[in-house]
């Protein structure tokens, strides 16, 4: 889920050899409200028939943090982004990890 544009998304993910990771892709051009509103959240577990129980938020900004509360799910502030985006007392995350591998060791 992002809050850009579907060829800028693609684009992106194309070049970092990541796009195939990913089963669904959910980008502005795809809702009518865009983040911070739920609207893409809910279209994004719609589309891979779970609910925000059995799901997670993981961004880097507030934004995120924000998007993923508003539509019940739990959040995870990657802090190893390059700079985080946004104000971090309005962040809130249920957890913030700051390497990917701390990201790893949560799931085993």
């Amino acid at each position: 889920m992002t809050a850009e544009q579907r060829a800028l998304m693609e684009f992106n993910l194309a070049t970092l050899g990541l796009k195939d990771y990913f089963d669904i892709l959910v980008s502005r051009d795809d809702v009518l409200k865009p983040k911070p509103h739920p609207e893409s959240n809910r279209l994004a577990l719609r589309t891979m028939k779970t609910n925000p129980e059995e799901s997670m938020m993981i961004g880097d900004s507030s934004t995120d943090m924000l998007t993923g509360r508003d539509t019940g799910l739990l959040t995870v502030l990657a802090k190893w982004a390059p700079q985080f985006q946004g104000d971090l007392n309005k962040a809130r995350p249920d957890y913030e990890f700051h390497t990917v591998e701390q990201l790893a060791r949560f799931f085993v």
